[in-house]
């Protein structure tokens, strides 16, 4: 059997793993050992395609950023209005983010700081497009017209972040209010 296609299966069944486990126990509980384990793979085999647990955690990424784009894609393709567009375009992005947005999202915060950063330049990207449907939205009537979009971009991102805090951070001041006490 070409090596390629057994290089391919191999990563797509750590892959396979890796999302079923992060629905079911959270990234925190992840490990490379248990892994091998399960897929009844040695840890060598698992570390000859992917050299750490980062990596396999950024090949996973890579999928989900791959059909979060060809979400984005396919909701710009459709002949809507803006608004419609952009209901359309978070009811896919939530689709796609739903089997892991248990604590996983905040566990890759905390535990992986710098993957997350990683991220920033794509999700500033992903929030300056809905921010367009919005504006478009707005110029159309289908928005309110009082609407400051420029505090609403400053604060979807905020927001969101504030969504996927670790819920086991002490990094909280007496200057942070909790969005569930506002």
């Amino acid at each position: 059997m070409n090596t390629k296609i057994v290089s391919s299966k191999i990563e797509h069944r750590v892959l396979e793993y890796f999302l079923s486990f992060l629905t079911r126990f959270g990234l925190s509980a992840f490990t490379v050992d248990r892994m091998a384990k399960e897929l009844k793979m040695s840890k060598r085999t698992i570390y000859q395609h992917y050299p750490a647990k980062e990596a396999i955690i950024n090949a996973f990424i890579d999928q989900v950023k791959s059909r979060l784009d060809l979400h984005f894609e396919k909701t710009k393709a459709l002949k809507v209005r803006p608004a419609e567009q952009f209901i359309l375009t978070i009811r896919g992005v939530l689709d796609v983010l739903a089997p892991f947005l248990n604590q996983s999202i905040a566990d890759l915060k905390f535990l992986y700081p710098e993957i997350w950063h990683s991220l920033t330049g794509y999700r500033l990207a992903k929030f300056g497009y809905l921010t367009s449907l919005l504006r478009q939205a707005q110029a159309d009537g289908d928005l309110n017209p009082n609407l400051n979009l420029d505090r609403l971009a400053f604060l979807l991102p905020l927001v969101l972040d504030e969504l996927f805090q670790d819920r086991k951070s002490t990094r909280l001041n007496s200057s942070h209010i909790p969005l569930s006490r506002m």
